[in-house]
């Protein structure tokens, strides 16, 4: 928010090696907080085929990339996949 770019490089690299929501989840939504959407778009989209499922929908949604009908085929995908 600060206009900080110094922490951009390293915040990329970060969220490029961590597929956990626990800890993408706040970097994604400084992006946005500090109006970086594009910018947060384009790191998701490089790595969403790094990202766990659920990570990609949850992230997806975050960035409104994702409806609430692509969650609804998302968990029906996901508990055929649980038997």
């Amino acid at each position: 928010m600060k206009n900080y770019t110094a922490v951009l490089e390293p915040a990329h690299q970060f969220i490029s090696s961590m597929g956990r929501m626990k800890y993408l989840t706040p970097n994604y939504q400084a992006l946005l907080d500090s109006d970086q959407k594009p910018l947060a778009i384009q790191w998701y989209q490089e790595n969403v085929n790094f990202y766990h499922p659920y990570a990609v929908l949850q992230l997806g949604k975050l960035l409104g990339l994702i409806s609430g009908e692509a969650e609804v085929e998302h968990e029906e995908t996901m508990s055929f996949l649980q038997y």
